[in-house]
């Protein structure tokens, strides 16, 4: 058994170069970061503002539209499947599905709109919900997913669970 010599313990290979090549870029990174050199997404944040968003409802069976959503009620909103949290309903529009239908011979009015016969329980809802976001230089994040019009969304209250599209962002005036 022969023991290694002394002059071959301290050699110096590629895997050591790339191993202190990547220390120091690291290292380089962190330092840009903390001397506030390179902005980081927490720093890009402009404040928190008062938002509202409109989700829009096609086609939303309900036996009892009153008491189904109201306006008052806590929600709980999912953005891309992501639990967004607790949110309160502040406004709710429900129209019944319409149709067009043509009108009998004679008259002035070629068509008119009637209640949908395919779905009787069907109602086109429209909800405000008002919320707390950030804002940033691209628009409003919440819980850290940015929100879009024509971003899908699901609302589930203890009655209802349903699917719908944010189809306006209002975001309130700074005092």
């Amino acid at each position: 058994m022969t023991l290694p010599s002394k002059t071959n313990r301290f050699t110096f290979n590629m895997l050591d170069a790339l191993t202190v090549v990547l220390l120091a870029l690291v290292a380089l990174i962190l330092l840009l970061v903390q001397s506030g050199w390179h902005k980081t997404a927490s720093k890009q944040v402009l404040g928190e503002a008062a938002v509202t968003y409109t989700i829009d409802m096609v086609a939303f069976r309900m036996q009892s539209p009153e008491t189904t959503l109201k306006a008052g009620d806590t929600a709980h909103l999912y953005i891309r499947n992501q639990p967004r949290g607790d949110i309160k309903i502040s406004h709710v529009e429900r129209r019944q599905r319409m149709v067009v239908a043509p009108v009998a011979a004679g008259s002035k009015a070629g068509y008119q709109l009637v209640p949908d016969p395919n779905l009787p329980n069907g109602y086109d809802v429209t909800l405000t919900l008002a919320d707390k976001a950030q804002m940033t230089q691209e628009g409003v994040v919440a819980n850290g997913v940015r929100i879009k019009t024509g971003m899908p969304v699901e609302i589930e209250t203890p009655k209802v669970r349903a699917s719908g599209v944010i189809t306006d962002i209002t975001v309130a005036p700074s005092p």
